[in-house]
């Protein structure tokens, strides 16, 4: 495991365990409040019940702007505090407002739970750090691999070329000791005429071809 991996995966794991932490946390400061409490709570300032017409229909108060969160609004909860906020309150876009309400698996912290949560947020983003910092070296090393590659290529090239090369070297010196064996069959073709046509005693032809 690459030295990098192995520090995001102890962020990770450190993440987790303050978050579980402070959810603990949460689920024992409710149930000390008990549901009565917790019911009286919604119903003075996060919880409005409106009549309309024979519906009831359920609203939260934005804990950024204070008007209700309805229904129908693109509003989301913290996942630790349980606190409702408009998407647009908190710079949610649409895309990431609907990952996080339909992807199963996925959470949303509000700035105030990181608030009281720095140790959670600094991990949240040395962890942030370490993504980038992987990614770089990601970058970096598809770089060399594609120059290894090109290398590859260009090596690939030469040696076809060579190839080339030596299998035309190896028809030239064919051809090349071919016409020696013709030049040297041609050669005694002529001495024999010349043995046949012309006395020995007269001369030495041998001269001829020293």
């Amino acid at each position: 495991m690459d030295s990098r991996e192995g520090e995001i995966k102890g962020a990770v794991e450190e993440i987790i365990k303050e978050v579980e932490l402070a959810q603990g946390m949460e689920k024992l400061r409710m149930d000390k409040k008990g549901s009565m409490s917790s019911l009286s709570s919604l119903e003075d300032g996060d919880k409005t019940i409106v009549e309309a017409g024979n519906k009831s229909v359920i609203s939260f108060q934005c804990r950024e702007c204070l008007d209700s969160v309805g229904e129908t609004d693109m509003g989301i909860a913290c996942d630790m505090c349980d606190t409702w906020y408009h998407a647009s309150c908190v710079k949610l876009g649409k895309r990431a407002y609907q990952v996080l309400t339909t992807v199963r698996n996925t959470s949303w912290i509000c700035d105030w739970c990181l608030g009281e949560n720095v140790g959670l947020k600094k991990k949240v983003e040395e962890m942030g750090k370490l993504i980038e910092g992987m990614k770089i070296d990601s970058d970096k090393k598809n770089e060399e691999l594609e120059s290894r590659k090109k290398r590859l290529g260009e090596l690939e090239e030469t040696r076809e070329r060579v190839q080339h090369l030596e299998q035309t070297l190896s028809k030239l010196e064919q051809i090349v000791s071919t016409e020696v064996n013709l030049l040297e069959a041609e050669r005694k073709l002529v001495c024999s005429y010349i043995d046949l046509l012309v006395p020995k005693d007269i001369f030495n032809y041998e001269f001829l071809f020293a």
